[in-house]
């Protein structure tokens, strides 16, 4: 192989790793600021569902839900005591 075409080689390398070096950079804090807004809203999630949670108990509200297109009923325990009836 000729000198010229190493150099050219070794250019065209430092180049491409240029480029990338940036983009993985970039795809790496894209990345660690998703995992921080994932790990907030989950504890924001688990943070609600327990508001929730002591609102229907300290209530007595008894929640239920039904689903027409699966023609499925859903209630909480308290439902079931209030309805007396299994699910």
């Amino acid at each position: 192989m000729s000198v010229t075409l190493l150099i050219s080689i070794a250019i065209g390398v430092t180049a491409v790793a240029g480029l990338l070096v940036p983009v993985a950079i970039g795809l790496l804090l894209s990345f660690r600021a998703s995992q921080r807004s994932l790990a907030r809203s989950t504890a924001a999630l688990r943070e609600s569902e327990e508001r929730l949670k002591f609102t229907l108990e300290e209530t007595g509200l008894a929640p239920w839900e039904w689903d027409p297109r699966e023609g499925v009923c859903r209630w909480s325990g308290a439902a079931e005591d209030v309805l007396r009836a299994p699910p």
